[in-house]
Parts: C-alpha cells; sequence; structure tokens
C-alpha cells in the first residue's frame, strides 16, 4: 500500500488556492504565487501538496496549474463540492489506511490516541497532531469522518 502523510494544509486554504488559480486563467509561476500569497514557504508548500495529492493541481517544474478535477471541484455548489472532495479523498491510499481501521473497529468508532497511534506506525517521521488534524478537517468537509473532540472519538460519517 503505498501511503503519503497528509500535509497541514485545511480544505478553505485548498479551495482558496483553486480559486486563485483560476482568477490567473489556471496557471501561476509557483515562486511568484508563494511570495504573493503572504504565508510563510513551508506553509504554501503544504497546501499545495495537499490539492496535488486531491488531483487538484499539477506542479511541472516552477509552475503550479489547476486540473480538470480542480476546476470541477470550484464549479459546484456546496454539496456538489463536498461530494467531489469526498470521492477525490477516497482515491488517496492514506484515507483507505485510515477508513479501513474505523470500519474493523467496534461500532466503528476509534479514540483520537488509537488513530494517532495508527499514524505514528505508519509515518513516524511525521508530527502526528497536524496529520490528525488535517485528516479531521478533511474528513469533516468530506462527510467521511467525523470526530467528537468532547469525548474525543474518531467515527464514520453515519452514511459511510
Amino acid at each position: 500500500m503505498n501511503v503519503e502523510p497528509l500535509p497541514r494544509a485545511g480544505v478553505s486554504k485548498i479551495v482558496g488556492l483553486l480559486e486563485i488559480l483560476e482568477d490567473k486563467g489556471g496557471k501561476d509561476d509557483i515562486y511568484k504565487l508563494a511570495r504573493d500569497s503572504g504565508l510563510e514557504f513551508g506553509e504554501f508548500l503544504g497546501i499545495i501538496k495537499g490539492a496535488e495529492m486531491l488531483g487538484f493541481v499539477d506542479t511541472p517544474p516552477g509552475d503550479i496549474i489547476i486540473t480538470e478535477a480542480g476546476t470541477a471541484m470550484l464549479k459546484g455548489k456546496i454539496k456538489a463540492r463536498k461530494k467531489f472532495f469526498k470521492n477525490q479523498l477516497k482515491k488517496l491510499q492514506t484515507i483507505q489506511l485510515i477508513l479501513d481501521a474505523v470500519k474493523r473497529a467496534e461500532s466503528q468508532r476509534l479514540e483520537r490516541d488509537v488513530v494517532l497511534d495508527i499514524i505514528a506506525i505508519h509515518f513516524p517521521n511525521e508530527e502526528p497532531d497536524g496529520f490528525f488534524d488535517t485528516l479531521v478537517d478533511w474528513g469533516r468537509y468530506a462527510e467521511l469522518f467525523g470526530y467528537d473532540a468532547d469525548e474525543e472519538v474518531f467515527y464514520l460519517d453515519h452514511e459511510n
């Protein structure tokens, strides 16, 4: 299974990147865009990595280009965007790893610490809390996963 760590990249920032690219005709110089973003370079790269993992952008040397999937994501209203995002998310082996673990769990719920352990085992060089935050953000937006912060329980969304 080819699993990649999830970058610290919120859904709103990924969508914002796509909107900026769309406004610029679908393509821009990646370094100019990084400078103009006002973000710390590492944070900016995380957003690009997230968008790229989801198939929303391509990054040939020096450029960033919105893909057909990125354009399609922007065309929909919120429900369509969420469904499209969910479909893209389910293509990621990393998401399948977590999804399988939750499906195998009794009551399809895992304590936060169990999910963090899974992350630490499969991604020993990653900071688990940031990875977990992205997982929750992306999963909630896509209505794939949920997280109860009071009980610290990660679970499948009702229709999954």
